[in-house]
Protein backbone atom coordinates (compact mmCIF):
# COMPACT_ATOMS: atom_id res chain seq x y z
CA UNK A 1 0.00 0.00 0.00
CA UNK A 2 1.32 3.22 -0.88
CA UNK A 3 2.28 6.07 2.04
CA UNK A 4 3.11 9.21 2.38
CA UNK A 5 4.68 11.47 4.50
CA UNK A 6 2.58 14.85 6.17
CA UNK A 7 5.63 17.36 6.75
CA UNK A 8 5.65 20.91 7.97
CA UNK A 9 8.18 23.50 7.46
CA UNK A 10 9.69 25.02 10.25
CA UNK A 11 11.04 28.79 10.48
CA UNK A 12 15.04 28.34 11.14
CA UNK A 13 14.82 31.28 12.97
CA UNK A 14 12.28 30.64 15.32
CA UNK A 15 11.67 26.89 14.86
CA UNK A 16 8.26 27.81 14.89
CA UNK A 17 5.86 25.79 12.02
CA UNK A 18 5.20 27.81 9.13
CA UNK A 19 3.67 25.39 6.59
CA UNK A 20 2.72 22.03 6.43
CA UNK A 21 2.09 19.78 3.50
CA UNK A 22 1.98 15.83 2.59
CA UNK A 23 3.96 13.89 -0.05
CA UNK A 24 4.98 10.51 -1.54
CA UNK A 25 8.73 11.89 -2.16
CA UNK A 26 10.26 13.63 0.63
CA UNK A 27 13.59 14.59 -1.21
CA UNK A 28 11.97 15.59 -4.01
CA UNK A 29 9.51 18.10 -2.14
CA UNK A 30 12.07 19.25 -0.54
CA UNK A 31 13.80 20.32 -3.48
CA UNK A 32 10.82 21.59 -5.23
CA UNK A 33 10.80 23.75 -2.03
CA UNK A 34 14.29 25.40 -2.29
CA UNK A 35 14.13 26.00 -5.96
CA UNK A 36 14.35 29.32 -7.12
CA UNK A 37 12.49 29.10 -10.07
CA UNK A 38 9.61 28.00 -8.82
CA UNK A 39 9.34 31.72 -6.47
CA UNK A 40 5.28 32.96 -7.07
CA UNK A 41 3.38 35.24 -5.45
CA UNK A 42 2.18 32.99 -3.09
CA UNK A 43 2.67 33.20 1.44
CA UNK A 44 4.96 30.43 0.89
CA UNK A 45 7.10 31.24 -1.64
CA UNK A 46 7.48 34.82 -0.69
CA UNK A 47 8.33 33.65 2.76
CA UNK A 48 11.11 31.51 1.51
CA UNK A 49 12.28 34.24 -0.72
CA UNK A 50 12.61 36.79 2.04
CA UNK A 51 15.12 33.14 3.78
CA UNK A 52 16.97 33.02 0.93
CA UNK A 53 17.91 36.98 1.21
CA UNK A 54 19.31 36.23 4.77
CA UNK A 55 20.77 32.96 3.22
CA UNK A 56 18.39 30.22 5.08
CA UNK A 57 16.50 27.92 4.45
CA UNK A 58 13.12 26.11 6.19
CA UNK A 59 13.54 23.31 8.27
CA UNK A 60 11.42 20.21 6.91
CA UNK A 61 10.39 17.34 9.36
CA UNK A 62 8.46 15.07 8.92
CA UNK A 63 5.65 14.66 11.51
CA UNK A 64 3.94 11.31 10.43
CA UNK A 65 3.78 8.46 7.55
CA UNK A 66 1.13 6.95 6.92
CA UNK A 67 -1.15 5.16 4.09
CA UNK A 68 -2.10 7.11 1.52
CA UNK A 69 -5.87 6.88 2.39
CA UNK A 70 -5.00 8.87 5.37
CA UNK A 71 -2.98 11.45 4.19
CA UNK A 72 -5.87 13.76 3.48
CA UNK A 73 -6.93 13.60 7.68
CA UNK A 74 -3.33 14.08 9.03
CA UNK A 75 -2.71 17.25 6.96
CA UNK A 76 -5.72 18.87 8.07
CA UNK A 77 -4.91 17.20 11.66
CA UNK A 78 -1.61 19.10 12.23
CA UNK A 79 -2.83 22.35 10.24
CA UNK A 80 -5.56 22.71 12.70
CA UNK A 81 -3.28 21.85 15.54
CA UNK A 82 -0.75 24.63 14.64
CA UNK A 83 -2.99 27.11 14.04
CA UNK A 84 -4.95 26.09 17.59
CA UNK A 85 -1.26 26.70 19.22
CA UNK A 86 -1.30 30.17 17.38
CA UNK A 87 1.42 30.12 14.81
CA UNK A 88 0.66 31.66 11.82
CA UNK A 89 1.46 29.00 8.61
CA UNK A 90 1.53 30.23 5.21
CA UNK A 91 -1.01 27.45 3.16
CA UNK A 92 -2.80 28.98 0.84
CA UNK A 93 -6.63 28.94 1.64
CA UNK A 94 -6.15 28.58 5.44
CA UNK A 95 -7.98 31.63 6.87
CA UNK A 96 -11.18 29.57 7.29
CA UNK A 97 -9.64 27.40 9.30
CA UNK A 98 -8.40 29.69 11.73
CA UNK A 99 -11.65 29.38 14.17
CA UNK A 100 -12.20 25.89 13.93
CA UNK A 101 -11.86 24.01 17.46
CA UNK A 102 -12.92 20.33 16.24
CA UNK A 103 -9.12 19.10 16.74
CA UNK A 104 -8.65 19.79 20.26
CA UNK A 105 -9.98 16.92 22.88
CA UNK A 106 -13.03 17.21 25.00
CA UNK A 107 -14.49 20.58 22.80
CA UNK A 108 -18.05 18.94 22.70
CA UNK A 109 -17.05 15.66 21.25
CA UNK A 110 -18.19 12.42 20.78
CA UNK A 111 -14.72 9.44 20.35
CA UNK A 112 -16.20 7.28 17.14
CA UNK A 113 -14.29 3.74 15.86
CA UNK A 114 -14.18 3.53 12.26
CA UNK A 115 -15.19 -0.63 11.46
CA UNK A 116 -14.97 -1.76 7.58
CA UNK A 117 -16.95 -4.38 6.28
CA UNK A 118 -13.93 -7.08 7.28
CA UNK A 119 -15.07 -6.33 10.57
CA UNK A 120 -11.83 -4.95 11.03
CA UNK A 121 -11.25 -1.84 13.27
CA UNK A 122 -9.24 1.04 11.13
CA UNK A 123 -9.24 3.93 13.40
CA UNK A 124 -10.62 5.61 16.41
CA UNK A 125 -10.78 9.90 16.45
CA UNK A 126 -11.76 12.28 18.71
CA UNK A 127 -14.71 13.74 17.00
CA UNK A 128 -17.67 13.10 14.19
CA UNK A 129 -15.66 16.50 12.66
CA UNK A 130 -12.43 14.14 12.67
CA UNK A 131 -13.85 11.02 11.67
CA UNK A 132 -15.31 13.14 8.15
CA UNK A 133 -12.52 15.22 7.46
CA UNK A 134 -10.86 10.93 7.39
CA UNK A 135 -13.43 10.41 4.62
CA UNK A 136 -13.17 13.75 3.20
CA UNK A 137 -17.13 14.24 4.19
CA UNK A 138 -18.77 17.07 5.97
CA UNK A 139 -21.18 15.90 8.36
CA UNK A 140 -21.74 11.76 7.21
CA UNK A 141 -20.16 10.13 10.11
CA UNK A 142 -22.39 12.28 12.29
CA UNK A 143 -25.66 10.83 10.06
CA UNK A 144 -23.95 7.35 10.24
CA UNK A 145 -23.47 7.56 14.52
CA UNK A 146 -27.37 9.47 14.61
CA UNK A 147 -28.73 6.29 12.63
CA UNK A 148 -29.72 8.58 9.64
CA UNK A 149 -27.11 6.79 7.65
CA UNK A 150 -25.92 3.03 7.70
CA UNK A 151 -22.51 3.56 6.62
CA UNK A 152 -20.58 6.28 5.76
CA UNK A 153 -16.94 6.40 3.51
CA UNK A 154 -17.69 2.68 3.26
CA UNK A 155 -17.15 2.22 6.83
CA UNK A 156 -19.69 1.45 9.84
CA UNK A 157 -19.42 4.10 12.99
CA UNK A 158 -19.93 3.28 16.48
CA UNK A 159 -19.63 5.17 19.30
CA UNK A 160 -16.29 4.50 21.52
CA UNK A 161 -18.01 3.98 24.35
CA UNK A 162 -20.65 1.66 23.10
CA UNK A 163 -17.88 -0.43 20.60
CA UNK A 164 -16.05 -1.25 24.07
CA UNK A 165 -19.18 -2.69 25.25
CA UNK A 166 -19.90 -4.74 21.67
CA UNK A 167 -18.50 -8.40 22.01
CA UNK A 168 -16.74 -9.74 18.22
CA UNK A 169 -19.83 -11.40 17.46
CA UNK A 170 -22.27 -8.37 18.25
CA UNK A 171 -19.86 -6.34 15.89
CA UNK A 172 -20.07 -8.80 13.24
CA UNK A 173 -23.94 -8.37 13.37
CA UNK A 174 -23.81 -4.69 13.00
CA UNK A 175 -21.55 -5.08 10.26
CA UNK A 176 -23.28 -7.57 8.20
CA UNK A 177 -26.92 -5.90 8.33
CA UNK A 178 -25.04 -1.96 7.44
CA UNK A 179 -23.50 -3.74 4.54
CA UNK A 180 -26.40 -5.91 3.68
CA UNK A 181 -28.19 -5.03 0.18
CA UNK A 182 -30.10 -7.68 -0.08
CA UNK A 183 -33.75 -5.92 0.01
CA UNK A 184 -32.81 -2.16 -1.01
CA UNK A 185 -34.24 -1.29 -3.86
CA UNK A 186 -36.48 -4.36 -3.96
CA UNK A 187 -40.56 -2.66 -4.37
CA UNK A 188 -42.43 -5.66 -3.51
CA UNK A 189 -40.74 -4.33 0.11
CA UNK A 190 -41.35 -0.32 0.32
CA UNK A 191 -43.95 1.09 2.24
CA UNK A 192 -46.75 2.89 0.53
CA UNK A 193 -47.02 7.00 0.36
CA UNK A 194 -48.59 8.09 3.95
CA UNK A 195 -47.11 5.30 6.05
CA UNK A 196 -45.60 5.66 9.19
CA UNK A 197 -42.85 3.87 10.22
CA UNK A 198 -43.47 2.24 13.50
CA UNK A 199 -39.89 3.55 14.68
CA UNK A 200 -40.08 7.21 13.06
CA UNK A 201 -38.88 9.39 16.11
CA UNK A 202 -36.84 7.06 18.36
CA UNK A 203 -33.26 6.60 18.49
CA UNK A 204 -31.59 3.56 17.62
CA UNK A 205 -29.55 1.58 20.25
CA UNK A 206 -26.67 -0.76 20.02
CA UNK A 207 -27.94 -3.96 21.52
CA UNK A 208 -25.73 -7.42 21.91
CA UNK A 209 -27.10 -10.46 20.10
CA UNK A 210 -30.42 -11.62 21.77
CA UNK A 211 -32.08 -15.25 21.54
CA UNK A 212 -35.36 -15.14 19.89
CA UNK A 213 -37.71 -18.02 20.46
CA UNK A 214 -40.00 -19.90 17.70
CA UNK A 215 -43.74 -21.05 17.96
CA UNK A 216 -46.08 -22.37 16.15
CA UNK A 217 -48.70 -19.81 14.76
CA UNK A 218 -51.48 -23.11 14.55
CA UNK A 219 -50.99 -24.45 18.37
CA UNK A 220 -48.89 -22.07 19.83
CA UNK A 221 -46.37 -24.78 21.16
CA UNK A 222 -42.61 -24.18 21.23
CA UNK A 223 -40.49 -25.36 18.00
CA UNK A 224 -36.81 -23.97 18.48
CA UNK A 225 -34.42 -20.88 20.29
CA UNK A 226 -32.11 -19.21 17.66
CA UNK A 227 -29.45 -17.43 18.70
CA UNK A 228 -30.15 -14.09 16.69
CA UNK A 229 -33.28 -13.48 14.05
CA UNK A 230 -30.40 -13.24 11.40
CA UNK A 231 -29.70 -16.99 11.94
CA UNK A 232 -33.17 -18.33 12.11
CA UNK A 233 -34.16 -16.05 9.10
CA UNK A 234 -31.21 -17.45 6.75
CA UNK A 235 -32.47 -21.27 8.12
CA UNK A 236 -36.19 -20.80 7.47
CA UNK A 237 -36.05 -18.34 4.44
CA UNK A 238 -38.12 -15.31 6.08
CA UNK A 239 -37.06 -11.90 6.76
CA UNK A 240 -35.13 -11.23 9.61
CA UNK A 241 -36.82 -7.48 10.48
CA UNK A 242 -40.25 -9.90 10.28
CA UNK A 243 -39.17 -11.65 13.03
CA UNK A 244 -37.72 -8.96 14.73
CA UNK A 245 -40.89 -7.26 14.64
CA UNK A 246 -42.92 -9.97 15.61
CA UNK A 247 -40.49 -10.27 18.30
CA UNK A 248 -41.15 -6.92 19.58
CA UNK A 249 -45.01 -7.35 19.35
CA UNK A 250 -45.41 -5.29 15.97
CA UNK A 251 -46.59 -8.22 13.92
CA UNK A 252 -48.88 -11.70 14.81
CA UNK A 253 -46.30 -13.69 12.95
CA UNK A 254 -43.70 -13.64 10.51
CA UNK A 255 -42.81 -16.44 8.17
CA UNK A 256 -45.08 -18.62 9.33
CA UNK A 257 -44.71 -18.95 12.81
CA UNK A 258 -45.36 -16.78 16.27
CA UNK A 259 -41.60 -14.76 17.75
CA UNK A 260 -40.86 -13.58 21.21
CA UNK A 261 -37.29 -12.52 22.74
CA UNK A 262 -38.81 -13.95 26.04
CA UNK A 263 -38.63 -17.94 26.71
CA UNK A 264 -42.10 -19.54 27.45
CA UNK A 265 -43.15 -22.92 27.51
CA UNK A 266 -46.28 -22.12 24.82
CA UNK A 267 -47.93 -18.63 23.22
CA UNK A 268 -51.45 -17.81 22.41
CA UNK A 269 -52.09 -19.15 18.84
CA UNK A 270 -53.50 -16.87 15.93
CA UNK A 271 -56.95 -17.77 15.17
CA UNK A 272 -56.94 -17.57 10.88
CA UNK A 273 -60.09 -16.89 9.68
CA UNK A 274 -61.22 -18.11 5.75
CA UNK A 275 -57.72 -18.30 3.73
CA UNK A 276 -54.65 -19.36 5.18
CA UNK A 277 -51.23 -18.19 4.44
CA UNK A 278 -49.44 -20.69 2.56
CA UNK A 279 -46.32 -21.06 4.71
CA UNK A 280 -48.54 -21.89 7.78
CA UNK A 281 -50.01 -24.28 5.61
CA UNK A 282 -46.64 -25.53 4.48
CA UNK A 283 -45.56 -25.93 8.28
CA UNK A 284 -48.51 -27.85 9.15
CA UNK A 285 -47.33 -30.31 6.78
Amino acid sequence: MKKVKVYCLRCPKTNAPKYVGRTGDIMQRKKAHNNKARDINTKKRNWIHELRKEGLKPILEVLIEVNNELGHYWELYYLKLFISQGYKLVNNNIDNLGNQTSFVKGHNAIPVVAIDKNYQYIAEFDSCEEGSIFINSTSNVHSAISGRLKTAGGYVWLKKLDYDKLTLASIKLIVDRAFDTSNRGNKGTQFKDGHVAWNKGKKGKLKPDKNVHQYSAITGEFIKTWNTARIAANELKCNEEGIGQCARGKFKSSGGYIWSYIKLDNVKPIKYKGRTNNKIKNNLK
